[in-house]
């Protein structure tokens, strides 16, 4: 049992990571180069301030060579067609014959290569539009008439001559592959490559890699693959393949994926587009310092240090050209516009409010002294190009079963300087689906039955992923950058479908569809412009959501006028009214001021290049005012703050969410077989209730993350004079945060379902491809739901770095009223054994929820007081693991607190047992004896190490 729940969990988290790297993209990971120039190897030059790379030309690629046991140019091409762009392409696609020529000066120089996925399967990441991967490229002759495909490397650069031929013989570029030439034009030297060697057989695009999960049980068919589509153009050549995959799993790989959507599990197509385009030279481009105050994504080398500067690194932010058309106005067209196409597949009915959303920018764009910076177009029905063409950059609509994001937001990047050449965003018809209702909320019900789904999303299961592999690696696992977005589709779909449930259940009647279509509308353009917002260089905000207070969050006048939110780079809930409140806006209707501030420092025009980086500090410097305020995915991953979290609002987070606990229980209330749509069945109906599981515990994470708590601002010692970057949470904060799960989630009626409810939970009993009746249980498991949403909120609270930062809070604002350790562990106790600490005068049973409760107490204590974490001894169901795993790298003073809180339970229960024992129900008896007699191993127990 132990073991399968590892691997279970194993599974769901591993799954998660991986991913969230092939999604990393909308979180800001655009690929980088990873190797170095070498000698007689191709050109690194780019036009970049200072420091300028150098440009180091190499020794003729061809001498020496003689161009012997080649096969004749003019008969391999002969009757094959010629397409004539950037490169030339001969090919017979009815033969599945292509070469790709290049002239001997189109070696050694750096190209963009672009993947992707031009169809899928709709479901593990394999997704129609979606990026596979994107790396600058050369491609270098070596003897034995050998191309190597290889990648330089443009992460170490000195402007010195001598400094740079070191950084060449230090650093090594990255060789993909080789390829043979196969013949060589006498007369102009073009040598021919085989592109069927190339994208079919040597997977160019990692493609085994990108996609393990899935993958890494099926083998590329060679039979089955080939080539599609060429088309050649002055800039780029997009050349198709349709690659065949054979395999699936036997059943033997407890990893291995099956996938639901397609007919027989043994094998798919996918055809993918690739293409390869030149780094175009843009000489009035300068690259942007970047400010960690801005958030923008960055390319980054490793320079020479700098007089003045211990920092090795050069950072520019990632952003396109534009340039006024009148460098002396101070509102400007630009010379070249950005252009966003929507694609011809995308639903007319939703098209109004995704140019919408793109078109908000220009508002920001108007901040920095451009107008009608982007241009929104309609890509026609006949086009004859293509969405994956590197020339246009297209809002593309995608569909699938299992959807991993509701949107996509990547762009392809020169990584010598920074600039954006390419971009394109993927919205996921899932999202309509999802937010009329018409879905699972929780995907995988056989997860949901072994308890692991709660987890998915949780902020402890990226922490929980990282005990699982470091033992395995025989060393510490660091953070992956993305963790914020482990099972971000499930708990986005989820966060956005309980606003058209709320509707539903609470809103007036006959104004329920009125609202759900304002609610739709107002949430795509909002998601566009959150995808925008990335392509445009931007990162996620997660404070962008504290702009209003709680009151002013539904009063249009306000929000209209000045915002709902600071910044659209957040995940953003739905604003939900309190009970008995006036509605205003769901979402955002405009961008907020930190979004407009940061287009600004990106894309002002400059007086000069010697007063440039004055002018930006200029700008960054305003970051001292509140509305500007930014946090991204590594300060809302280490759950420091909690105002920079996903799926909060307002400037009063705590508050906000008391309210929508309030909203939750109303659902509860409200829910019963007329809230069944006609057609639909009672499994509709369990899913709304598990959908307000899921947001109630959410909202019970967001008040957790004030215990141990401090305020962080990304601020400079000198624009702000000194300002303190932290500033912990007052204990009065902390403590009414500890008060509300004492009364809202941890109270022994704080989670509870009518009977009449509970027994309407019968799941869908469909059995077809899509739907396993035998993947959770028959009957509603409402212990398992309310007593996981108790204890992952208890481990929360008692997690290892929380446990750390509350110990040395006592350091950082010291005083009588501090919010302690030793507060946190007394008020848990008193709150969570109530009936042993406190005992009525009547002897009084202990529900099972209550033993439940208290038993995940007693086992995060133990683990605790043991440090057995990673021993797997005792663990017999998933929150048995959760709980022994949470607590890792707790400090010694809460260790001496468990222990000293297990004795002094071991005195309660004895003496409750020793005053009221004959007259305890022999449920209650019987649970006492056990909790007791495990206390006393516990503490005869000997400590293990850390």
């Amino acid at each position: 049992m132990k073991q399968s729940i590892r691997l279970g969990l194993v599974f769901l988290l591993g799954l998660a990571i991986a991913v969230t790297l092939s999604l990393s993209p909308s979180q800001g990971a655009t690929p980088q180069v990873s190797s170095a120039v070498g000698p007689n190897h191709g050109s690194l030059s780019a036009q970049v301030s200072e420091p300028t790379p150098d440009a180091p030309t190499g020794s003729d690629p061809s001498a020496g060579l003689e161009p012997t046991s080649l096969k004749s140019f003019e008969e391999t091409v002969k009757g094959l067609t010629v397409s004539q762009g950037l490169f030339t392409v001969y090919h017979d696609l009815q033969r599945n014959r292509a070469f790709l020529g290049l002239n001997p000066t189109q070696l050694n120089q750096n190209l963009l290569f672009i993947a992707t996925l031009e169809s899928g399967v709709g479901e593990a990441g394999l997704f129609r539009g979606w990026p596979v991967n994107d790396f600058m490229v050369q491609f270098r002759q070596i003897p034995d008439n050998r191309l190597q495909v290889a990648i330089p490397n443009a992460l170490f650069r000195n402007s010195q001559a001598e400094a740079q031929q070191l950084l060449r013989e230090s650093f090594s570029d990255s060789v993909l592959t080789t390829l043979p030439i196969q013949a060589i034009n006498g007369e102009t030297g073009e040598l021919l490559i085989d592109l069927k060697d190339w994208l079919i057989t040597r997977d160019p695009a990692n493609l085994a890699n990108q996609f393990p999960w899935v993958l890494g049980s099926y083998a590329l068919n060679a039979d089955a693959s080939y080539l599609g589509p060429v088309k050649a153009f002055p800039e780029n050549v997009e050349l198709e393949t349709v690659l065949g995959f054979s395999g699936g799993s036997s059943g033997a790989d407890p990893f291995a994926l099956a996938l639901s959507s397609i007919p027989d599990g043994r094998g798919f197509n996918l055809r993918v587009r690739y293409s390869l385009s030149a780094i175009p030279a843009h000489p009035a481009f300068q690259p942007r310092l970047a400010d960690e105050r801005v958030g923008y994504f960055i390319s980054a080398y490793r320079a020479p240090t700098r007089p003045g500067s211990s920092d090795p690194f050069v950072r520019y932010i990632q952003r396109w050209q534009l340039e006024k058309q009148d460098p002396t106005a101070a509102l400007s067209p630009p010379k070249t516009p950005l252009v966003f196409w929507i694609e011809n597949t995308t639903p007319q009915e939703y098209r109004a409010a995704i140019r919408d959303g793109i078109e908000w920018w220009n508002a920001a764009f108007e901040q920095a002294g451009f107008t009608q910076a982007i241009e929104v177009r309609e890509m026609p029905a006949n086009a004859d190009w293509d969405p994956a063409d590197v020339r246009y950059n297209v809002i593309r609509w995608s569909d699938s079963l299992y959807p991993w994001a509701s949107g996509l937001g990547p762009s392809r990047v020169n990584p010598l300087t920074g600039e954006i050449l390419d971009a394109d965003v993927v919205l996921d018809a899932s999202v309509v689906r999802d937010l009329a209702m018409e879905y699972d909320t929780l995907a995988d019900r056989g997860a949901i039955a072994r308890g692991e789904m709660a987890l998915c999303g949780h902020p402890l299961s990226d922490r929980l992923m990282t005990r699982l592999t470091a033992p395995a690696a025989g060393r510490a696992v660091s953070p992956q950058p993305d963790t914020l977005d482990y099972c971000a589709s499930l708990r986005a779909a989820q966060t956005n479908a309980f606003g058209p449930l709320a509707i539903a259940t609470l809103a007036p009647p006959f104004s329920t569809r009125e609202a759900k279509a304002a609610y739709l509308e107002q949430y795509l353009r909002v998601l566009t412009a959150h995808e925008v917002g990335h392509v445009l260089g931007l990162r996620h905000n997660f404070l962008g959501s504290t702009l209003l207070s709680p009151a002013d969050l539904n009063n249009p006048a306000i929000t209209q006028a000045q915002g709902m939110t600071s910044s659209v780079m957040d995940y953003l809930p739905p604003n939900l009214a309190p009970i008995g409140q006036p509605q205003g806006d769901y979402f955002p209707t405009q961008l907020g001021p930190y979004d407009r501030w940061a287009i600004e420092y990106g894309y002002r025009s400059v007086t000069s290049r010697a007063t440039a980086q004055r002018e930006l500090q200029s700008i960054a410097d305003r970051a001292t005012d509140p509305t500007l305020a930014y946090a991204t995915d590594e300060d809302a991953y280490t759950m420091v703050d909690p105002r920079a979290n996903a799926w909060d609002m307002s400037n009063d987070p705590l508050g906000y969410a008391e309210g929508q606990l309030a909203i939750a229980k109303a659902i509860w209330d409200r829910l019963d077989w007329f809230s069944v749509n006609p057609g639909e069945g009672y499994g509709q109906l369990r899913q709304r209730v598990d959908l307000v599981f899921f947001y109630y515990g959410s909202q019970a994470d967001t008040m957790a993350n004030y215990i141990g708590g401090q305020r962080f601002t990304r601020t400079d010692p000198w624009s702000s004079r000194g300002q303190s970057p932290f500033e912990p949470v007052a204990a009065a904060e902390q403590r009414r945060a500890l008060t509300t799960l004492s009364q809202q989630v941890f109270a022994p009626n704080a989670l509870s379902l009518s009977p009449e409810l509970v027994n309407r939970l019968a799941p869908d009993r469909w059995w077809h491809w899509g739907e396993d009746p035998f993947s959770d249980r028959l009957d509603y498991p409402i212990y398992d739901r309310i007593v996981s949403t108790q204890a992952l909120t208890l481990s929360n609270l008692l997690e290892g770095d929380r446990l750390l930062r509350l110990r040395d809070s006592e350091l950082k604002q010291p005083g009588p009223d501090s919010f302690t350790l030793a507060e946190l562990f007394d008020t848990l106790s008193q709150t969570l054994w109530t009936e042993v600490l406190n005992p009525p005068a009547e002897a009084t049973p202990i529900s099972s929820l209550r033993q439940g409760l208290q038993r995940h107490h007693l086992n995060t204590l133990t683990s605790l007081v043991l440090r057995n974490h990673g021993s797997g001894e005792g663990v017999t169901d998933f929150l048995g693991f959760v709980a022994q795993e949470a607590t890792f790298g707790a400090p010694e003073e809460a260790r001496v607190l468990a222990r000293y809180q297990l004795r002094q339970l071991q005195e309660a229960i004895a003496r409750h047992l020793s005053r009221q024992g004959q007259r305890l129900d022999l449920a209650t008896l019987a649970y006492l004896e056990d909790a007791g007699d495990r206390i006393v191993k516990v503490l005869d127990a000997p400590l293990r190490g850390q």
